[in-house]
């Protein structure tokens, strides 16, 4: 009889813990399901600002190695950016028509002349002019060599003029 009673609460202890773990899966779910949507998003807009780099890599080769002049970089890019969503990110809720801004400094600069272009913001998302921090709590940035990535914060420095 003593061997019953252990294994019945041995399947008792066991069904207890399956049913705790189903719960736990079911509480934490829509939580990771929200984040990876937002990490979906983010990524978008990375391929976005990717788009966006090639656009100015052609707008270079065509113009003697010079940028775009910084307030009208977009309308001057939509010859060689094929995709006009490139220039809107998914997480932008604004009515802007176009979620990113390029640095001030580099306005019609030769691309050669940017001193450490692997570390040189030259891309940005803006909301209202303003940089904005949409995703995750950070933004995407693309440098002056064409790389990407995914900042909390803006290094200090980048938008003086």
């Amino acid at each position: 009889m003593k061997k019953v009673s252990v294994w019945l609460r041995r399947c008792l202890m066991l069904a207890a813990g399956v049913v705790v773990a189903f719960f736990m899966i079911l509480f934490f779910y829509p939580i990771s399901k929200s984040h990876t949507r937002a990490k979906a998003r983010q990524c978008m807009c990375l391929n976005n600002i990717r788009d966006i780099m090639a656009g100015i890599d052609m707008f270079t080769q065509a113009h003697d190695g010079r940028l775009p002049e910084a307030l009208t970089w977009a309308d001057n890019l939509q010859l060689y950016v094929k995709n006009r969503q490139a220039f809107k990110c998914l997480d932008d809720r604004t009515d802007q028509a176009v979620s990113y801004a390029m640095v001030q400094r580099y306005s019609g600069a030769k691309l050669d002349d940017i001193p450490s272009r692997s570390e040189t913001i030259l891309i940005y998302e803006v909301e209202n002019g303003q940089p904005a921090y949409r995703h995750l709590g950070g933004m995407n940035v693309a440098y002056a060599d064409g790389h990407r990535e995914w900042l909390e914060q803006l290094p200090p420095g980048t938008l003086d003029e």
